[in-house]
């Protein structure tokens, strides 16, 4: 499961929220005051994102790993089931 550490008044971390809630994928939230993220310098507000044993830490780290999830997701969602589907041109499978 995805773990957003986040600082409850940073923008760039209301918008890694926003595009995890548009992905609907399960996540979590933990609201973390500077002086005691996870393993990062006390004075780094940025965002941090765990999947797994991998952090990912800043605005364009994450908004470049979800870009890739998303894409992932996509394809696996498009093909786990036996419906047919219209591609993004309006193909059916």
């Amino acid at each position: 499961m995805l773990t957003l550490y986040r600082n409850p008044k940073c923008p760039d971390a209301d918008e890694v929220e926003e595009i995890l809630r548009d992905m609907v994928l399960a996540y979590r939230v933990e609201l973390v005051e500077p002086g005691s993220w996870p393993g990062r310098r006390a004075e780094d507000p940025s965002p941090a994102l765990r999947e797994g044993d991998r952090l990912i830490v800043g605005r364009e780290a994450i908004l470049r790993h979800l870009s890739a999830l998303e894409s992932w997701v996509a394809d696996w969602r498009r093909f786990q089931s036996d419906a047919c589907y219209l591609d993004d041109d309006g193909e059916v499978c």
